[in-house]
């Protein structure tokens, strides 16, 4: 604090020097703050990890009943038949929980690929009087088996 304030414009004075020195530390924290989240950021990874393995994800049940078949199958009884009861219940559990994550992510781009993929219809600049219009699916099929057939060598 500045004791030589004895003005009008002196404390105006100390006041942009106050508003300056809060704008200096207003940086400093957020980069001290940006700072901390990137070195803290392996240990967000670890517990995103933790999560995944811990809880399914409950989007696709359907998808998590097979995910479950399959580890059974696979893993119980394949790769783990000799183990102890611990790493048979154990195992599975984690990688189906894990795997469901990854196959809802997975599986929303695939559905996104396969929807653009049917909906791609051909763009005329006028519309032909002559012809009747095919109905947008039709076309939108027709286009997606062109497109097949033009990629086939």
């Amino acid at each position: 604090m500045n004791s030589s304030i004895k003005t009008y414009d002196d404390l105006l004075k100390e006041k942009e020097r106050l508003k300056e020195q809060l704008k200096a530390q207003r940086q400093n924290l957020e980069g001290n703050w940006d700072a901390l989240k990137t070195e803290l950021e392996p240990v967000k990874n670890a517990f995103n990890l933790v999560g995944k393995m811990t809880r399914a994800d409950k989007s696709n049940p359907l998808i998590n009943m097979g995910l479950g078949m399959a580890s059974d199958l696979l893993l119980k009884r394949l790769l783990l038949g000799r183990a102890g009861w611990l790493l048979k219940a154990g195992v599975p559990l984690l990688l189906k929980n894990y795997s469901s994550h990854v196959v809802a992510e997975k599986g929303k781009s695939l559905l996104r690929t396969v929807g653009r993929l049917l909906r791609k219809k051909t763009h005329r600049s006028e519309p032909v009087m002559d012809e009747p219009e095919e109905p947008v699916e039709e076309q939108s099929f027709h286009s997606f088996v062109e497109n097949l057939d033009s990629r086939q060598p």
